[in-house]
């Protein structure tokens, strides 16, 4: 018996050690979707190997563009091999070669020819001579150029034998509707498809017509869309050199987010096959490594043993654009790895750039752990198969001089063989498949390395290395990835959707590059994927962003630096957004032909707003704030009535009066007034808000059309897709009336087609990525469904196999154009949402008034010696005690308030100063179970350099009403704010740690905790105290102020509110009151953006004091935001909410303090003046 090796026993370990209850090769999702085509490898749109048949073995794998990237996979069971990936290459000799290997003549026109066209002896001398091949720009191997809709082409040839006899091959690729005969016999009619590489097999009655002498093959190709081609060859069979004819079964195909899945019979042996691609996006340098697994498992199916040897094999096409170019070889083994590395041999590194291209620069390799019974070689093409074939095993090749640098003369493989041993029980091991591309982006005449590099700190090898080593720990956390993203998009759409969102999710991802700038910016480049190649393209960027959102905003920075640089830098000098940054890997400038102002504007704009809300601060907002201003009052000019130009759908040519568009241009301008209200401009907020409603009421008028909206203001017989409001209802900004949308989607289910609702009223063809933005119109599941229902069909029945096409005909569902594009990512749109809507807004919601459902009410005008009223407490016989620290002149004493319950108003004492600095700041404050009154002495609030760090928590003990006796429980705080009672301790907010530096230089706050007797503890502000319990950092770089208010519940979960990011955490202890919890249990910027004084209602609710909002909001128990009154810049005096300081429900209302004092460009408030005010709510 042979021994089975250790790499085999190790990773059957693994499967049981490592993952979970059931093992990698058992997915805990399965996805019923047949595919369009298979993701294998996906690392970037230059790797990127995919299966475009249902069958992994029934078509050589392919580069997203449709050329050969082979991946052979064979099985030998009891010495019979049987394949389970891919097909071996016919061994063909060139009676007429096609244009990738070199160049032919033929007659050519663009004219329709007469009906003999097709014949041998139509005379074509009037025809124009051209070489092949023939095609639009960007087009491989392109001689000839053609631009108009037809080209008809005649290839005459001379034979001097007779090959009737043998097997002869036609091989042809094309775009789009293609035709072809030879001798005047028709071989080939597609119907609107694209293929490269076809190979066809001549029938019988066709070869008869093949004699020595004179023969034609006529072709005639109709390019109804996009890039057009023609290149034909014709080729005879050698002697038979296939080694692997027996093709294992396949028994099932799974495709979850980042693994595809096969399940292989391959006679009494069942195999498992894993492609595993890693990218997982809160993990750029694992997402970025150029490496993915493929992992493979064999057992026996009847009980016996069995022996059983894998092999895979690769070929030096995956590091070509064409197979006309030389290659170079190499083998090494390093660090317990083995490599097989392939190149080309001019390495001209960034040189091509274009569409319908691949890499040819940089090294593919083969990789894999370095074992007794594993060999890996390179070797020839033929021979290495037969080897494996009658051996079970491959030898070491070490004269790799001897390999052959012209593929087109002899192909060599890079293989590799695994001996399982005798298989009874799950056996298996991983294979590597890795690129080094060596330079990645070329970015304004700079040439950029790959992420995963760091500039140079890390070579191919550590890659290697770190993908070997991480194996288990990566296929854990892809494998739990994958179940929660199913998962939610399951919750969020339904299992149709969420079958779509997994095909879709590896595409978006792996049509983009990451690098950073010489600066460290991130910049996440798209490739236009046969829609023209352009990098960076702000309209392949928008479609593409809710998966982003959803995972990484980062990522979308990454996107949108690039165009905010070209403006910024001053390349870019037009009053709107550019289109891209030039064509792919060349990021040196825009090189699409026509501008698309109002469309990218509004674009950049709208990302812009979607990460500030997704983040909560609108901080790479301002680092862009005169580029966007610049946009935002382009679209003020041009937004509402688009001129005759191009949208995002510029397939469809230019037009004006664009509906749809001018929605995009109204939002943009709305979340540049959102961003800005942020940013604490209220003017400006209220200037581009107010003018965003008034547009939206205005194209409300101009676009109706009775029963629905139109495609364009003046035509009424037209209808579109409106998927760009649905920024509107993610916003929550309530722009556009709420029935516009409802009357949309009713109107959109009378007009689906079979295979999708058309995208306008113009044609029958769709995109699926605005479907589904328009399918999240409606908050009606079924409507939903019926809307992506289609898409899901399309998807399982389309003809055309290639990776998931984003343009297709709604009637047949032939995709139309375009393919592997990242605007599949906006399929993730539904789950955005449901991370992002909050409901409905308020009707028309206006800055100017207040847009809540209370208007407050003035409870009382406080005495003149009461300014910033701030912290409030229930005093043991229930009347209500006010802290007025004075803020407004120190030199005035700080004072507590009294105020019975029949409404009079009463200075209760002074509070004791800090004789250092001459004076007392009381802020919260609050009473424990025997009626001490626990004072926080914010002194460090008043900025003096005196009091830094001179802040109090005092106690003060009472008799008879009065004060007899202060206590200092603690001394030497930053900045303590607010203080509750509960179970004994005290729990007091420190605003600011700023002695604890956090590696990211934000602001550090904290929780304390002491005992309601302690004495005269001095605290350092530092981790080392021992009373401090818990710690938060402030993410919004405009606002550090950290944790302010503070309330328990019932339950005894403390919540603290974090000031600056307008967040709610919870904190949870355990039976000994050691904090084992805290999280953001709350945070919705549109509701609530800075949280000082809470207090909390019998039922659970907590009142929240929006300082910089000038508003009160209420956070129910499931954590729902809700503002419930907010009030303009005011004095109070009429009941508004004057900078609001802290709420406390008391006596059946809810009365809040208005501090009234500090302004600034966040904050509503403008200035300091009198009456001193308390406001009140209705508690219910």
């Amino acid at each position: 018996m042979r021994n089975v090796s250790l790499m085999c026993i190790l990773f059957s370990w693994l499967l049981c050690a490592c993952s979970g209850p059931s093992n990698y090769f058992e997915p805990e999702k399965q996805n019923a979707l047949r595919a369009p085509s298979y993701p294998l490898v996906t690392i970037d749109p230059y790797t990127s190997v995919w299966s475009f048949t249902d069958q992994l073995n029934e078509d050589a794998t392919r580069h997203w563009t449709g050329k050969k990237h082979p991946l052979l996979g064979v099985v030998r069971v009891d010495g019979k091999p049987y394949r389970f990936m891919g097909v071996e290459d016919l061994p063909l000799k060139v009676i007429l070669p096609t244009a990738t290997k070199e160049k032919w003549e033929a007659a050519y026109t663009e004219k329709e020819p007469a009906a003999n066209w097709i014949k041998p002896d139509f005379n074509d001398a009037s025809w124009t001579k051209g070489q092949a091949a023939f095609g639009t720009p960007d087009m491989p191997d392109l001689s000839t150029p053609w631009n108009s809709k037809d080209i008809w082409v005649r290839r005459t040839f001379d034979l001097t034998e007779d090959y009737t006899s043998q097997p002869l091959y036609l091989e042809y690729s094309h775009d789009d509707i293609f035709e072809l005969y030879i001798n005047g016999i028709q071989v080939i009619s597609t119907g609107y498809v694209w293929k490269n590489n076809v190979l066809s097999e001549l029938p019988a009655e066709v070869k008869a017509t093949l004699k020595p002498g004179k023969n034609i093959i006529a072709a005639h190709c109709h390019n109804k869309t996009g890039g057009g081609y023609v290149d034909f060859g014709l080729y005879r069979k050698e002697e038979n050199k296939t080694f692997f004819q027996e093709a294992a079964v396949q028994k099932s195909v799974n495709v979850l987010p980042t693994q595809t899945f096969y399940t292989f019979e391959c006679g009494p042996v069942e195999l498992d096959v894993i492609f595993t691609s890693p990218l997982l996006m809160d993990d750029l340098d694992l997402m970025t490594r150029p490496v993915n697994y493929i992992s493979y498992q064999a057992k026996s199916l009847d009980g016996q043993k069995h022996d059983v040897q894998i092999y895979m094999e690769a070929t030096p096409q995956l590091a070509v654009n064409s197979d006309n170019q030389r290659v170079s070889f190499d083998r090494e083994e390093k660090n317990n790895i083995t490599y097989l590395k392939t190149g080309t041999t001019e390495q001209q590194v960034l040189a091509r750039k274009g569409d319908d291209v691949r890499i040819d620069w940089g090294y593919f390799y083969l990789a894999a752990g370095t074992d007794a019974n594993t060999t890996m070689t390179m070797g020839p093409y033929h021979a290495t198969k037969q080897n494996f074939a009658v051996n079970g095993k491959l030898p070491v090749n070490t004269n790799l001089e001897g390999l052959s640098s012209d593929m087109q003369e002899e192909m060599s493989v890079l293989a590799y063989s695994h001996d399982l041993g005798s298989v009874s029980s799950p056996v298996g091991s991983f294979l590597m498949i890795g690129y080094d591309d060596l330079y990645a982006i070329q970015y304004f005449n700079d040439n950029r390395m790959a992420y995963w590099k760091h500039n140079g700190q890390k070579n191919i090898g550590q890659a290697f290395e770190e993908a070997n080593n991480d194996y288990a720990s990566v296929m854990k956390r892809c494998r739990q990835f994958d179940t929660q993203l199913m998962n939610d998009a399951d919750k969020a759409g339904g299992k149709e959707y969420a079958e779509l969102c997994a095909i879709a999710y590896r595409q978006a991802i792996a049509a983009h590059k990451l690098v950073e700038d010489k600066d460290g910016n991130l910049l996440f480049l798209s490739k236009e994927n046969f829609s023209n190649g352009s990098i960076g393209t702000v309209d392949i960027t928008y479609p593409s962003s809710p998966l982003f959102l959803i995972y990484n905003p980062e990522l979308l920075k990454g996107m949108m630096n690039p165009i905010f640089h070209y403006s910024e830098s001053g390349m870019w000098n037009k009053p709107f957004a550019a289109h891209d940054v030039g064509t792919y890997p060349q990021a040196n400038g825009q090189t699409y032909g026509g501008d698309m102002p109002v469309e990218e504007s509004g674009n950049m704009l709208i990302l812009t707003t979607a990460i500030a809300l997704r983040e909560g601060n609108a901080e790479y907002a301002k680092k862009h704030w005169e580029t966007l201003t610049t946009w935002a009052n382009y679209l003020l000019k041009e937004g509402l009535d688009p001129e005759n130009q191009l949208c995002t759908d510029d397939f469809a040519g230019h037009f004006a009066h664009n509906a749809n568009l001018s929605i995009k241009a109204i939002i943009g301008i709305a979340g540049y007034g959102k961003l800005a209200d942020m940013l604490g401009d209220k003017v400006t907020a209220e200037k581009y808000i107010s003018a965003a409603k008034e547009m939206a009421m205005k194209w409300s008028s101009m676009a109706n059309a009775s029963d629905h909206y139109r495609l364009t203001f003046d035509q009424p017989a037209t209808w579109s897709q409106k998927y760009n409001l649905v920024w509107d209802k993610l916003f929550g900004m309530g722009i556009f009336p709420q029935e516009i949308a409802g009357k949309e989607m009713a109107y959109y289910l009378t007009k689906q087609n079979t295979y999708g609702l058309p995208l306008d009223s113009r044609k029958t063809y769709t995109k699926s990525d605005w479907i589904m933005w328009s399918a999240c119109l409606t908050d009606n599941m079924n409507d939903f469904s019926q809307l992506v229902s289609p898409i899901y069909k399309y998807a399982n029945e389309t003809t055309t196999r290639m990776p998931l096409c984003d343009w297709h005909e709604t009637t047949n569902a032939n995709s139309v154009g375009f393919r592997a594009r990242s605007v599949v990512g906006g399929y993730f749109m539904k789950m955005l949402e449901k991370q992002m809507y909050k409901g409905a807004p308020a009707a028309a919601p206006s800055l100017t008034n207040a847009p809540a459902m209370q208007k407050s009410e003035l409870f009382m005008e406080l005495p003149d010696d009461c300014p910033t009223p701030d912290g409030m407490a229930i005093a043991p016989n229930g009347d209500l005690i006010l802290a007025c620290p004075n803020f407004a002149d120190l030199a005035k004493p700080a004072c507590l308030m009294r105020i019975t319950q029949d409404g009079k108003i009463s200075k209760w004492l002074d509070v004791p100063v800090l004789p250092e600095t001459g004076w007392a700041a009381p802020m919260g404050i609050t009473f424990d179970n025997e009626g001490n009154l626990f004072i926080c002495d914010n002194q460090g609030w008043s900025g003096a350099e005196k009091a830094r760090n001179k802040g109090r928590l005092l106690c003060l003990r009472l008799k008879d009403g009065r004060l007899d006796e202060t206590i200092v429980v603690a001394s030497g705080m930053e900045h303590p704010n607010g203080v509750r009672f509960h179970n004994g301790k005290l729990y007091v907010t420190q605003s600011s740690l700023s002695t604890i530096q956090d590696p990211s230089g934000l602001l550090v706050s904290g929780v304390y905790c002491f005992d309601k007797n302690d004495k005269n503890i001095k605290v350092t502000n530092t981790k080392a105290d021992k009373n401090l319990i818990t710690t938060v950092i402030t993410k919004n770089k405009a606002v550090q102020y950290g944790l302010d208010g503070i309330v328990f519940d019932k339950e005894g979960n403390l919540y603290v509110g974090n000031f600056g990011d307008g967040t709610i955490h919870r904190i949870t202890f355990d039976g000994t009151g050691k904090v084992i919890g805290n999280d953001i249990w709350a945070q919705d910027p549109s509701q609530l953006r800075t949280t000082d004084g809470m207090c909390i209602d019998d039922d659970g609710n907590i009142w929240v004091a929006d300082f910089s909002e000038n508003a009160v909001a209420r956070i129910d128990k499931n954590g729902r935001i809700q503002r419930i009154a907010q009030s303009p810049d005011c004095d109070g005096s009429d009941g508004g909410l004057d900078q609001p300081g802290e709420p406390i429900v008391w006596n059946g209302q809810v009365i809040v303090s208005c501090f009234d004092i500090v302004t600034g460009p966040d904050k509503v408030n403008t200035g300091h003046d009198k009456p001193f005010t308390l406001a009140k709510l209705q508690l219910n």
